[in-house]
């Protein structure tokens, strides 16, 4: 049986199994589609065309335009969310056997970057672990982002930092976590990579963040899921 999905809010006839909510922005995205993908196209000759397809001027050209966007000093373009993650974890410098709070409620690698952590021998050439431990915390039931009361009770005398993962769109409770933060003189990496664009107001102070922004690292992923997409899978560290 054919049931209808309405898309921008215009009626398509298409076989589904459920009906799908309207886009809002729908119908002027579709509109636009031509010119999006003529500039897509132009902008992908221009990276073939500059013979640098990892550390050209337009990977210089995003870094700066994300700067600008989210008011950091500085982003640094990598391969991948979780290289961001990982690298993030690694710049820190925590002594081995740190404890790193990170939310149950999230992708794998978050964790993972946590426990793959590594140093490498500058004289020796070699890689060794560095032998950080993840520690899987609950999260806020109404937002999926980490529960500042819950991340207080997994604190113990070796927890050294705490990633914040932003999900769908919105970010964690920054202010209870950044106090907690300062309270336990803990690290904050920020998990931006599904909440680009997203900001955090404190109602108390006035002050308003980017995602990302808020800690001492913030990661993101422009993989073809994410809000930003992008052809390969690319990842900003910001500082």
């Amino acid at each position: 049986m054919l049931k209808t999905i309405q898309v921008a809010h215009e009626q398509l006839s298409v076989p589904a199994k459920r009906s799908i909510p309207a886009q809002g922005n729908g119908r002027r995205l579709l509109s636009r589609l031509p010119q999006i993908q003529r500039e897509v196209a132009a902008v992908i000759e221009a990276g073939v065309d500059s013979g640098s397809h990892t550390n050209g001027p337009l990977v210089a050209e995003l870094e700066r335009r994300f700067a600008e966007a989210l008011d950091v000093a500085a982003v640094l373009g990598v391969d991948c969310g979780s290289s961001a993650l990982r690298a993030s974890c690694e710049l820190l410098r925590l002594p081995p056997g740190s404890e790193v709070l990170v939310p149950g409620y999230t992708f794998v690698m978050t964790a993972y970057a946590v426990s793959d952590a590594f140093t490498v021998d500058p004289v020796e050439h070699t890689f060794s672990k560095l032998g950080l431990v993840p520690v899987f915390v609950d999260v806020d039931p109404l937002t999926y982002t980490l529960d500042p009361g819950k991340a207080r009770a997994a604190i113990s005398e070796r927890t050294a930092a705490m990633i914040v993962v932003h999900m769908l769109g919105q970010m964690g409770d920054m202010r209870p976590l950044l106090d907690l933060a300062q309270e336990y003189n803990l690290f904050v990496i920020e998990d931006a990579a599904q909440s680009h664009g997203a900001t955090y107001r404190d109602a108390l102070s006035g002050e308003t963040w980017h995602a990302g922004a808020a800690g001492h690292f913030g990661c993101y992923s422009l993989s073809d899921v994410k809000n930003i997409g992008s052809f390969g899978s690319d990842a900003g560290i910001l500082t």
